[in-house]
């Protein structure tokens, strides 16, 4: 496995967490873990981002749901009666920071995360390369399991491609969805079934204002302006031609930057111009808790999943939002956006005996019987694209439409890029912040100083 020295920056950081509490030996939690009763059997901790340990009422779908340490028991203890588990929930707020503090100190066996740092942790020698596991196992054929591109998908594999390193765990979707209900009341023609950008621009900017039946104010579209990997901003790109550098992320000092080229001033201009149609409250990634409803105020809403909206329809037995609301295909190559997939892996200080019992307890947490408890108690969810499609509820349009959409889709690895989250991210969701805002922002002016910044990024790495 491909191993360097751990960076000083980061065992400062355990450092200081240890200070705080955070990995101290005698307390042990995180998020809500709680001190599991002493044993006999091999203890392995599994860590899932996001995680709700105890059963109650799903927050989403206002349902009741099991919790993990319910699955341990009822599922997990059977199927390895001399393992003992111990569950983490990891708070998607710094999960990265969380989760490599937890590598680093063998706080944890198996683990989840958003693919974006899977390729750094393997780079960093935290994690283990399935490729032996799968090689060694006769009875495990990945493409029998998962969709043959996930192997591949560079959310999934190190910088090279060539190393799985987690099987799928989750699959986010992210779709173009409108109501047709305001479109009406606008009088503007519903969004075609391949929308381009400029069609979306033109008819948000029709439906923005004050509503001329219910007299209520409107906005013509939604996007979340603080989000963490700015996924729109990865179809947007496809659809002007735009591509931020070439090379592999593995050798930062050989990326050739184009930030700055007419291609990509074109992406963040139009997402800076469709800014004046967006609610003031899309800066903190909020202004859309109406979306779904019989109250909307939103008129398109790019990168939505239609999870509200199934959740809304159980709720309410509401039997007219299905019909209301509608999803359409993207606009990147072929109607196609990013399909985000987290994964969950194995940690690099197992092995012998302990590494063969992790893969064979990670085959049955991202198996099938595994994801049909998940998508059961916190469905819907994409989580259904993994296991028999005989789960869907065949009301869900949405989730039928982003099979369509992720047959399209292509990676080009824009959240993996090492420069994306210290320094395009924060530049991207500052110029949106501001012309939410109605400020004045120059764009070219504003990628150019990006662009140079990169250069200089990758100067610093030789």
């Amino acid at each position: 496995m491909n191993k360097k020295r751990i960076p000083v920056f980061l065992i400062i950081t355990i450092l200081a967490m240890c200070i705080m509490g955070g990995c101290s030996s005698k307390n042990n939690t995180v998020s809500g873990q709680k001190k599991e009763k002493k044993g006999g059997g091999k203890k392995f901790t599994i860590s899932i981002c996001g995680a709700t340990l105890e059963d109650g009422i799903n927050p989403s779908t206002k349902r009741p749901a099991e919790g993990w340490n319910t699955f341990k028991k009822n599922q997990l203890k059977s199927k390895f009666p001399d393992v003992n588990f111990v569950f983490n929930s990891i708070p998607w707020d710094n999960s990265s920071g969380k989760m490599q503090t937890l590598l680093m100190s063998k706080g944890t066996d198996l683990f989840t995360i958003g693919g974006a740092f899977i390729p750094e942790y393997y780079k960093e020698g935290l994690m283990q390369s399935l490729n032996p596991f799968i090689e060694a196992d006769k009875d495990f054929v990945y493409e029998d399991n998962y969709p043959a591109t996930f192997k591949t998908n560079m959310n999934c594999t190190d910088y090279s491609g060539k190393e799985l390193l987690t099987l799928p765990w989750d699959v986010g979707y992210r779709l173009i969805i409108y109501d047709k209900q305001l479109f009406d009341d606008w009088g503007v023609e519903y969004l075609s079934e391949n929308p381009t950008p400029e069609e979306i621009m033109e008819k948000a900017g029709k439906m923005t204002g004050t509503n001329p039946k219910s007299g209520k104010p409107n906005y013509g579209l939604w996007l979340e302006g603080n989000s963490l990997n700015m996924s729109y901003v990865i179809p947007l790109s496809q659809y002007f031609g735009a591509v931020e550098c070439t090379g592999r992320f593995d050798h930062p000092a050989d990326l050739k930057w184009s930030l700055n080229s007419d291609e990509f001033i074109a992406t963040m201009q139009w997402i800076v111009d469709a800014c004046q149609y967006v609610p003031d409250a899309a800066t903190t990634g909020k202004g859309a808790e109406k979306f779904g409803k019989k109250d909307n105020d939103i008129a398109i809403a790019i990168d939505n999943n239609g999870v509200t909206i199934m959740n809304e329809y159980y709720n309410t037995k509401d039997e007219s939002l299905l019909e209301r609301y509608q999803p359409t295909m993207h606009v990147g190559t072929g109607g196609g956006n990013w399909t985000p997939i987290d994964g969950m892996g194995i940690s690099s200080h197992l092995s012998g005996k302990d590494a063969k019992q992790a893969w064979e307890i990670l085959k049955y947490m991202c198996g099938p019987e595994t994801k049909e408890w998940d998508y059961k108690n916190y469905g819907p969810k994409a989580i259904g694209h993994l296991v028999s499609k005989e789960l869907y509820d065949p009301k869900d349009k949405f989730l039928a439409k982003n099979s369509e959409v992720m047959a399209k889709a292509t990676h080009p690895g824009y959240e993996i890029n090492p420069f994306y989250g210290s320094n395009m991210q924060p530049t991207f969701a500052s110029m949106i912040s501001r012309a939410i805002a109605g400020k004045k922002v120059n764009v070219s002016k504003e990628l150019n100083d990006l662009q140079g910044k990169a250069v200089q990024w990758s100067k610093s790495k030789k």
